[in-house]
């Protein structure tokens, strides 16, 4: 794990279900980075994921907190080069947040994780985006 600020998301249905997140911006022009770290039972997953100044993650939570309530269909966060995307749909008692990490190169190592994070909407939820939100100050 990097030794820049972290968050944590961990499901409200599973707590032993975990993903870290933390962002270290550069100085220069180049990408930022997001470290990610997923924890689950029998699975543990650390990947960097390229960002340009977070990619627009900060609104797309506070829009996930702000509509606590409930939306239709699924909204989408992607990371610059896809290596990162989550799906977020509200489903009543909870908001899943489907996570997709992936790597892909001109290897034979690429693989796709996929989990979900349930969070309740309300409390969970905006606190959640809260600490998104802590991430880039």
């Amino acid at each position: 794990m990097s030794t820049a600020p972290f968050i944590e998301l961990r499901s409200d249905a599973n707590r032993d279900v975990v993903v870290r997140v933390s962002f270290e911006r550069t100085p220069d022009t180049r990408a930022d980075g997001f470290h990610v770290e997923v924890d689950a039972p029998g699975l543990s997953v650390h990947e960097t994921v390229v960002s340009w100044k977070g990619d627009g993650l900060e609104s797309f939570f506070a829009s996930l907190a702000d509509d606590w309530k409930g939306w239709h269909g699924t909204r989408a966060w992607h990371a610059l080069e896809d290596e990162m995307i989550i799906e977020a749909s509200h489903g009543g008692r909870f908001v899943e947040l489907q996570f997709t990490l992936r790597r892909e190169n001109d290897e034979s190592d690429d693989w796709e994780l996929r989990l979900p994070i349930l969070l309740a909407p309300g409390e969970s939820l905006t606190r959640a985006a809260a600490d998104i939100k802590s991430l880039f100050r």
